[in-house]
C-alpha cells in the first residue's frame, strides 16, 4: 500500500455484480469449474448500479497500444499486488522479498499522475472480465458517474465542478 502522503482516491468498478464479488472477496470458487461458486458467509456486499461516461481512460488489457509501451504483461497486472504488503521482517527468509509497494501500486500513481480520468484492467479474479479504475480528481469537464437505484433513479452525481 502507498504511504499516506502519496495515496489518492480511486473508485473501482467491476464489469457486472457476479465479477464485483469475486473482487471484493464476497464469492469464491469459480466460474467454470463444476463446483461453481458460493458466498463468503463473511463479506458482503451491496451492487450499485452507475453509469460511467469519461473522456480519458488507459485501457490496461491493450496489449500493443497500453502493455507493449508500458513493458508489462497481464501476468504482472494481476499477479500477487497484495502479498507484497504482507511479507515483511518477521516472515521467515525466503519470504522477505518482494515486499513493499506492489508494482501496479506504482503504475496506479503513475497513471494518477498523468491527470487521466482512469484505467480499464483486467479483472485479476474473473480473468475473462475487466474492472475499471476512476480517478474522481481527474475528471474531465463533461466526465460523471452516476450512481442509480434497480428502477433506474439517479442517486447521486460526480462530475467537475
Amino acid at each position: 500500500m502507498l504511504p499516506p502522503a502519496r495515496q489518492f482516491e480511486i473508485l473501482y468498478f467491476a464489469q457486472d455484480s457476479i465479477v464485483a464479488g469475486f473482487e471484493y472477496g464476497a464469492l469464491f470458487g469459480t466460474l467454470w469449474g463444476p463446483f461453481g461458486y458460493v458466498p463468503n458467509p463473511r463479506r458482503g456486499y451491496v451492487v450499485l448500479n452507475v453509469q460511467v461516461d469519461l473522456r480519458e481512460v488507459v485501457d490496461l488489457t491493450d496489449v500493443a497500444a497500453a502493455q507493449q509501451p508500458l513493458d508489462t504483461t497481464a501476468q504482472e497486472l494481476t499477479g500477487d499486488w497484495d502479498g507484497y504488503g504482507q511479507r515483511g521482517s518477521r516472515l521467515p527468509v525466503p519470504l522477505l522479498r518482494p515486499s513493499g509497494i506492489a508494482p501496479t501500486q506504482d503504475l496506479g500513481e503513475a497513471l494518477y499522475q498523468t491527470g487521466v480520468e482512469g484505467f480499464r484492467a483486467i479483472s485479476a479474479k474473473v480473468p475473462t472480465h475487466c474492472t475499471l479504475m476512476v480517478f474522481p480528481q481527474n475528471l474531465r469537464p463533461g466526465s460523471y458517474l452516476e450512481y442509480r437505484d434497480q428502477n433506474d433513479n439517479i442517486l447521486d452525481r460526480v462530475s467537475k465542478s
